[in-house]
C-alpha cells in the first residue's frame, strides 16, 4: 500500500479539535444512491479530513470514505467550499493507523528480499 510521506504536523488552531497531518494521497468518496468520485486527502486527524474535490458538497451531507486498504469510513460534511470538503468521521480513527497513513513509504533494502549478490543458497 503506497501513500505519500508526511509534510508537515500543525497544532491545533482556534478552531482545529486535533493536531492536523498534512498528507496528499488518493481516495474517494461517495454519497447515498450515488456513484464514488476520486478525491486527494489534504490533511488527516483521528476525527476527520479534508478532501480536495472538483464539487461542491453540502455540509450535514453523510458520505462514505474509501482510502486504499481500509474499509470505507462514514463521515459528514462539516464545511465544503469550491476545491474541497472538511469530513468530520462517524468513528474515530485509531491513532497507530493515522500515524501509518501519514508516515512516508519505507524502503526494503533488496538484499533482504533477493539475497546478496554472489551468495550461495
Amino acid at each position: 500500500m503506497y501513500h505519500s510521506g508526511q509534510i508537515a504536523i500543525l497544532s491545533p488552531g482556534n478552531r482545529r479539535l486535533a493536531v492536523r497531518r498534512m498528507v496528499n494521497f488518493g481516495a474517494s468518496v461517495r454519497e447515498a444512491g450515488s456513484t464514488a468520485v476520486n478525491v486527494k486527502v489534504a490533511d488527516l486527524t483521528p476525527e476527520g479530513c479534508e478532501v480536495r474535490i472538483a464539487r461542491l458538497l453540502e455540509p450535514g451531507t453523510e458520505i462514505w470514505l474509501k482510502i486504499t486498504g481500509l474499509a470505507p469510513v462514514r463521515a459528514h460534511i462539516v464545511w465544503s467550499r469550491q476545491d474541497g470538503a472538511g469530513c468530520q468521521f462517524a468513528t474515530r480513527l485509531d491513532p497507530r493507523l493515522l500515524e501509518e497513513l501519514a508516515s512516508p513509504p519505507r524502503r526494503v533494502d533488496s538484499r533482504l528480499i533477493f539475497g546478496r549478490r554472489g551468495a550461495r543458497a
